[in-house]
């Protein structure tokens, strides 16, 4: 609805833009000739009420494409986010620089199709408005420059072949050589590691260069596009204006129907070249769309349906216990509202556990039961609003501390047991504070607060800590586990193999080769 109110608006002000020439040569034909002052009035009047049509019209045309443009490339970015955030399989099949590129240029180019309707529309309004008129002045000129369109068109579009194709190759090359530069900056350290980076720049070295081969080919292309549609404007100008002309000497045209005629033909070429380039501009935000349809129908493996699910909520509401069956290295752990369950495990082990809670590994064996039911009947989305897993490298997103804990009145609680308080006290914006990019304005044991201050705000009414205090010293550690060990807003399970946690916890459990039993404190 937007959209057709913003190219309604666009075409209006193309319409106007044609007029102007017209309402000249009215002017000349039957003001200025005839030295009539109030004619002359009225042509100024009507100049000036088509300027204020105009310019209202494209302030707000503009205006309401720019939305449409700005909330479609919001919604398609949310789209390839959603999708690239799920656990499963995408970020595996397409990998972080390439899903980059396509949540940022791809869909920015896909949106922008918005802009291509608007503005092609009104170009056609423009030249249907320009071919009237000059039809009213002559058939003859009428038909002069709708056959001189149709060729004209005609030969943009055998031009513009060769450049549709080198487009898509020049954003197929810059989307992979902008991915591997992505790819490489992430694991630099591991690549340093490997000695494999002089490899890693001979490969990068290769693509770029091909892409720059392909950035060439497109600039020639276009390069011969604008010569040729220039030339073409230029001839056809200058034919139109010669028929005109000789019609005003052969007495066919008046003075101001001449002057009518070479404003149109001079108006009229923009709208043209535009038009020209229309295939070129589809081309490219089809191919925009198609890398992101690509993503967004990947298979991830399809979600069952809720029939048998815990009651979702929040807060521990519809939520009486959480089973977790043993797997040989521990045994059943039974979570219930406001209990604090420790598990003493390895980091292989507390790496297994936490990935099957956050879901990012299948439940194949139903090990999970919530409210006595299998989790795995429920679907990720039931699991995901019962459990949230405090990864101990959780990410840290770029904006401030309050950002951060997604909270906007965050507990002062949470903040004074986990030490944040006292961090946010030395800042001069506190809790606005900004902690820059994925953090990186704080240090470990900042870092690590933040987290679990984080995690201590979720309203789930499982939280699972995986070795929440490990860059911290005693004193802190001390101080965080005497806080959790009375925190029972909800059921609490701290996976690490510090002491001073585990003795804060109720029930201790350890993590053992298979046969061994669990042991309770």
């Amino acid at each position: 609805m937007r959209l057709g109110a913003s190219t309604a608006l666009l075409m209006v002000h193309q319409i106007c833009e044609a007029l102007v020439p017209v309402l000249i040569g009215l002017c000349i034909d039957r003001a200025i000739g005839p030295s009539d002052a109030g004619a002359m009035l009225w042509c100024l009047g009507g100049l000036t009420a088509v300027f204020l049509l105009l310019t209202y019209s494209w302030r707000h045309g503009y205006r309401l494409t720019n939305k449409v443009y700005g909330f479609g490339d919001h919604a398609l970015r949310q789209l390839t986010v959603g999708k690239v955030l799920d656990a499963r399989a995408t970020g595996s099949l397409f990998g972080a620089g390439k899903t980059l590129n396509i949540a940022t240029s791809d869909t920015a180019m896909t949106a922008g199709l918005s802009w291509l309707v608007s503005q092609t529309s009104a170009n056609l309004a423009a030249l249907a408005t320009a071919g009237t008129s000059l039809l009213l002045i002559s058939w003859r000129l009428g038909l002069l420059v709708l056959v001189a369109t149709l060729v004209f068109l005609l030969l943009m579009h055998f031009i513009t072949a060769p450049l549709e194709r080198r487009t898509h190759l020049q954003q197929e090359r810059a989307a992979e050589a902008t991915g591997l530069a992505t790819d490489l900056v992430t694991g630099l350290r591991v690549l340093q590691g490997l000695g494999a980076t002089r490899t890693a720049t001979e490969r990068y070295r290769a693509i770029s260069r091909a892409s720059l081969r392909a950035a060439l080919g497109t600039a020639k292309s276009e390069a011969l596009f604008s010569s040729v549609t220039l030339g073409l404007s230029a001839v056809f100008l200058a034919a139109i204006t010669w028929v005109a002309a000789s019609m005003t000497i052969a007495g066919e045209l008046s003075i101001g129907q001449l002057v009518t005629v070479v404003g149109l033909a001079q108006f009229i070429k923009d709208p043209m070249g535009a038009l020209a380039y229309f295939p070129a501009g589809l081309a490219q935000k089809r191919a925009a769309a198609t890398r992101i349809a690509t993503l967004l129908t990947t298979e991830v493996g399809a979600e069952p349906a809720v029939s048998a699910a815990p009651e979702a909520g929040t807060g521990g509401t519809g939520f009486s216990e959480m089973l977790i069956r043993g797997d040989g290295l521990h045994p059943d752990i039974l979570l219930r509202p406001g209990a604090v369950i420790g598990l003493r495990a390895d980091a292989a082990t507390a790496r297994g556990l936490t990935a099957l809670l956050a879901g990012r590994t299948p439940d194949v064996g139903q090990r999970l039961h919530i409210n006595e039911h299998p989790v795995a009947d429920a679907g990720l989305a039931a699991l995901r609003s019962m459990v949230f897993v405090a990864d101990h490298g959780a990410a840290i997103f770029t904006g401030s501390i309050r950002d951060n804990l997604h909270a906007t009145r965050p507990s002062a609680a949470v903040l004074a047991a986990t030490g944040l308080d006292e961090i946010c006290a030395r800042l001069p914006l506190g809790l606005d504070a900004r902690v820059g990019e994925a953090g990186r304005a704080l240090s470990g044991g900042q870092r690590q607060r933040l987290l679990l201050a984080r995690a201590l705000h979720q309203r789930q009414p499982v939280i699972v800590l995986a070795e929440p205090t490990t860059a911290l010293d005693s004193v802190s550690e001390a101080r965080i586990a005497q806080a959790l060990g009375s925190f029972r807003k909800s059921a609490l399970l701290v996976v690490s193999d510090s002491p001073l946690l585990l003795g804060a916890c109720d029930t201790v459990f350890d993590a053992a080769p298979p046969h061994t039993a669990g042991a309770n404190r």
